[in-house]
């Protein structure tokens, strides 16, 4: 390796001369060279001269050694692993054995040709890199995978390797997304191996037939899309492939069946209706069209007009037809009640039949008429007369359906009533009218007056809660087996029923009740009933099951139910107390217009917000009070349960109860209340009279301030701390510590005279503070910094004399 060495000593020659010196510099120098041929083989030693300094170089670090200013020479030891071009600089010799040498080094040994073990430098790192579709250290997909390597370089000796990084390359996979476009596919989102082909969708829709597979807008197949199958050989990055859909079209045949039909055919689109059809054939009435497969109409078929609402494949429809027909021939057997000229008819709504007749094999009857009167000839009252009316299609031969009385009402007097029936075949010819039939009505009397009136289950009640009472009576009848089919209801504010009508129900239907049983319970319906403690009278009218109306019941009666009220809200005793415990309680009395009601619940809220609407402390929920609380008592105390309060928050509270009947009151007034608090900050602070004042009229000044305390408590102690810092770090000049006083909330305290160190008209500015300490001695917040100046605002001349004053 090689060195180099320098020597540059720093002498300061004085009384020397220059040959004494030449001749010790000459001296050091042989020393030096014998010494360097003593270490020449140690490579971590040098010798140093100043012609080998090199004076650009920069300093690396500080011998191991010391230097010895006691011989000629100087040895340093310089640690060398890998650095190239030393030089040694002496700095200061003072003859005690400093250590003064410095080392320094060239940063660039490769300019100097050094290589190999002597390269110096940082290793730097090398960057691995992968194909396409793979990631380096990635997941392992299961898709494939390579490793990957690359040699690291020093930065000096750049052609020379320090070492090499290595990974693994792994393939990825990529999302293919399949829409089946309101289809369904066998094959779902999947992921293939990138470069992959991705699987086929596979997909169907009712109705609709598969016109194609598209890629998506935005998405691309690495390789061959088919859009037939759907399928991208090789996926390469995410895609959705969507399905492409034709409706089905259905050919839609009529079949005249002899006749011809109008359209023949059509070609209707899956889903949709098809179109009407119209079939004529010489000598035949239409009476409708079949289906055929019926299945593959997937909505309703209109056998008259051949229309099927949702066509789902195709089928044909035949025209069905029959002779034009003769008129049918009087109906014979005509039935009443299900026999011939019944008596003791009990309903009021008999019904009726005949058999139809048709010279026409084939026809059927599919229209009646029926006349019932109060006379034979049909000249008296006409009770019923049906007009021409459809009726369900009857062959011939064969009897009607029963055909329901709609006429006027038929009484329970015993009357007989005619009546008389023909029929239309489907041509629209009609019969003869059929012989003369009568029915007798069932011979009765009306109910008798209802009993044992109960409102809410009792009679009547007081403190009733419920606006919509319900109503029951016992049905009483003198015909043995009737029934109560009807009510009727009245609700009125006078015990004649002269008053405001607060509900007449009019007759209404109901369950039937047998003769001595309560009805079923009937809810009021009627004008809004309130809880105000009005009486209301009501009475009960049944109707039996041959519609014959009973007598009116007694007058019953009912009184609704007082809101309760909650009155004189207190805290802890007081109305809006200024301050309060943590855990205050309440209590309130409890008013009712009904003399014998109690408070058995009660309910407390307790907000931040007057209007209840800020953050809930607590809400007691209905709450039992035991024992009830008597009407005009007050409730017992109601600790405080909700969430923690805070010091001297003001907080608000309301409260309500509910009566022994279930009924809540309405809230109480709102009341607050506020939580103990210690003073707030003093305000207003006074020095000498003013605020702030840059000069004094006394060294012994006054000081005040305003006491605020939001519970309204006065101040008994007092402390006032002057200091040379604003943060009271510095030279105390007074503190009074804890001092008695007396202060009203809100009001200004005494003057309190400074007593502290003694002020000396310095001109030096003072900091000073105070608090207060209230009634419960809680100790006050310290107020705001205030500050003033020692010096005089004026000063006094005494016994000073002047004989002419000369101003120019």
């Amino acid at each position: 390796m090689k060195r180099k060495f320098s020597l540059n000593n720093k002498l300061v020659i004085k009384g020397i001369s220059k040959n004494l010196f030449f001749i010790m510099l000459l001296s050091s120098l042989l020393i030096s060279i014998f010494l360097l041929a003593l270490t020449k083989s140690d490579v971590n030693a040098a010798w140093c001269s100043a012609t080998n300094l090199t004076a650009s170089a920069s300093c690396h670090t500080t011998p191991s050694q010391t230097c010895d200013c006691n011989v000629s020479y100087y040895y340093v030891f310089c640690p060398s692993p890998y650095w190239y071009g030393y030089s040694c600089f002496y700095n200061n010799c003072s003859g005690d054995n400093v250590k003064g040498w410095t080392c320094y080094y060239n940063p660039e040994p490769t300019s100097h040709g050094w290589t190999g073990a002597w390269c110096a430098g940082t290793c730097n790192q090398c960057s691995l890199s992968c194909n396409a579709g793979y990631v380096l250290n990635g997941t392992d997909y299961g898709c494939g995978s390579y490793d990957v390597s690359c040699t690291r370089y020093y930065s000096y000796c750049t052609s020379k390797s320090c070492g090499t990084n290595n990974g693994t390359c792994r393939k990825t996979t990529r999302t293919v997304n399949i829409n089946p476009n309101n289809g369904t596919c066998s094959t779902g989102t999947h992921t293939p191996c990138y470069g992959a082909s991705s699987t086929a969708p596979g997909c169907t829709r009712v109705g609709y037939t598969l016109s194609s597979y598209s890629l998506e807008p935005g998405y691309t197949c690495g390789g061959t899309f088919n859009s037939t199958t759907g399928v991208c050989s090789s996926v390469t990055s995410d895609i959705s492939i969507k399905a492409n859909w034709a409706v089905n079209y259905y050919t839609i045949s009529a079949l005249g069946n002899g006749g011809t039909c109008t359209p023949a055919s059509q070609s209707i689109s899956h889903g949709s209706a098809s179109g009407t059809v119209t079939c004529q054939r010489d000598g035949y009435n239409f009476t409708g069209f079949t289906i055929s497969p019926s299945a593959n109409c997937g909505g309703t078929f209109n056998s008259t007009t051949g229309v099927c609402n949702s066509v789902v494949g195709a089928f044909s429809i035949t025209a069905q037809w029959v002779i034009a027909n003769q008129a049918p021939t009087t109906p014979t057997t005509p039935y009443c009640m299900g026999t011939t000229n019944p008596t003791d008819v009990t309903t009021q709504t008999p019904y009726f039949s005949a058999i139809f007749n048709d010279p026409d094999t084939n026809d059927q009857g599919v229209y009646y008429e029926i006349e019932v009167n109060t006379a034979s000839g049909f000249g008296g009252t006409v009770m019923w007369d049906t007009g021409i009316q459809s009726m369900t299609a009857t062959n011939n031969g064969v009897r009607s359906p029963d055909i329901y009385y709609n006429g006027s009402s038929l009484g329970w007097s015993g009357t007989t009533y005619y009546w008389r029936i023909r029929f239309g075949d489907v041509g629209g010819l009609f019969s003869d009218w059929s012989a003369v039939q009568n029915f007798t009505m069932h011979s009765n009397s009306a109910p008798t007056a209802p009993t044992s009136l109960q409102t809410e289950s009792a009679t009547n009640p007081i403190q009733v809660t419920d606006t919509t009472p319900e109503f029951r009576a016992i049905f009483n009848d003198p015909n043995t087996g009737d029934t109560g089919i009807q009510y009727e209801i009245e609700v009125n504010t006078a015990s004649d029923f002269t008053g405001t009508i607060m509900w007449d129900s009019g007759l209404q239907s109901m369950a039937s009740t047998p003769i001595g049983s309560y009805s079923p319970e009937i809810s009021y319906s009627g004008t809004t009933l309130t809880l105000n403690g009005a009486t209301y009278y009501w009475r009960i009218r049944f109707v039996d099951n041959y519609g014959y109306v009973g007598a009116w019941s007694a007058t019953a009666n009912f009184r609704m139910n007082n809101i309760p009220t909650a009155t004189n809200p207190k805290t802890n005793g007081q109305t809006n107390p200024p301050k309060v415990p943590m855990t205050p309680y309440f209590t309130a009395v409890f008013n009712d217009a009904d003399t014998s009601a109690t408070g058995t619940y009660y309910e407390v809220e307790v907000n931040t917000a007057s209007n209840f609407a800020g953050t809930v402390m607590w809400d007691s929920g209905q709450t039992a009070h035991s024992p009830a609380i008597s009407n005009g008592g007050t409730s017992s105390n109601i600790n405080y349960g909700g969430s923690a309060l805070s010091s001297g928050v003001l907080y608000y509270w309301r409260i309500r109860f509910w009566d022994n009947a279930g009924t809540p009151s309405n809230w109480s007034t709102t009341s607050n209340f506020r939580t103990t608090t210690p003073p707030s900050s003093p305000t207003g602070l006074l020095v000498d009279g003013q605020t702030n004042p840059t000069g004094l009229s006394t060294f012994t000044p006054p000081f005040s301030a305003i006491h605020n305390d939001l519970n309204g408590d006065s101040a008994i102690y007092y402390e006032i701390e002057v200091n040379s810092s604003s943060a009271f770090d510095g030279t105390v000049m007074w503190d009074t510590g804890k001092t008695s006083t007396s202060v009203s909330n809100g009001s200004r305290s005494p003057n309190y005279i400074y007593a502290g160190t003694p002020l000396t008209g310095s001109g030096a500015t003072y900091y000073w503070r105070i608090r207060f300490w209230d009634v419960d001695d809680n100790t006050g917040a310290w107020s705001t910094t205030a500050t003033f100046r020692d010096s005089l605002a004026h000063f006094y001349l005494n016994g000073l004399q002047m004989n002419g004053i000369r101003l120019d």
